[in-house]
């Protein structure tokens, strides 16, 4: 069964749903919203239920905190985003030069390192190819790689863990 646009005009002018979903605790400017998706999933795919009133109030409430969801998770990020933000712009000329010491000590650190080890490490942590691939492209069996990047990896913390205790 499909409902026709004008049984979804009925609906809608007899504030049948508006009224439904203002009763579950859904916010008024989010009801127009919820409305409008529903009138677009009613119209372009018929229903198949036994009491299409039920089931619409059901589909309309279902859509209105969908977008309540979508509302709670924008307002999370936006939060996070803010207080990065604030982290971001409370840099210090200390720790901006702390963390510019740092990254020599992280560059020294990768020097120090054969040079095969140097460009696996920079392959796959900077240029993000994956350590099967690293392994092809120089003939080399899986575990070496890994057992050189994880080296390299430890070897590297600890150079820049030294600096930071210092």
């Amino acid at each position: 069964m499909s409902i026709t646009q004008e049984q979804f005009d009925s609906l809608w002018q007899s504030s049948l749903l508006r009224d439904h979903l203002r009763a579950s605790g859904i916010q008024a400017d989010r009801t127009d919203d919820a409305l409008q998706d529903l009138a677009e999933r009613l119209l372009s795919r018929p229903i198949n239920a036994d009491k299409p009133t039920h089931y619409i109030k059901k589909m309309a409430r279902n859509l209105a905190i969908d977008g309540e969801r979508a509302i709670q998770r924008r307002r999370r990020l936006e939060d996070r985003w803010a207080t990065e933000a604030e982290y971001v712009d409370s840099r210090s000329p200390e720790r901006v030069f702390d963390a510019r010491r740092a990254i020599a000590e992280l560059c020294d650190a990768l020097q120090q390192l054969p040079l095969l080890t140097q460009e696996m490490f920079m392959l796959n942590r900077i240029h993000g190819i994956p350590k099967q691939r690293i392994a092809e492209r120089y003939g080399l069996h899986l575990s070496t790689v890994e057992k050189r990047l994880g080296k390299a990896t430890r070897h590297c913390r600890k150079a820049v863990a030294e600096y930071l205790d210092r």
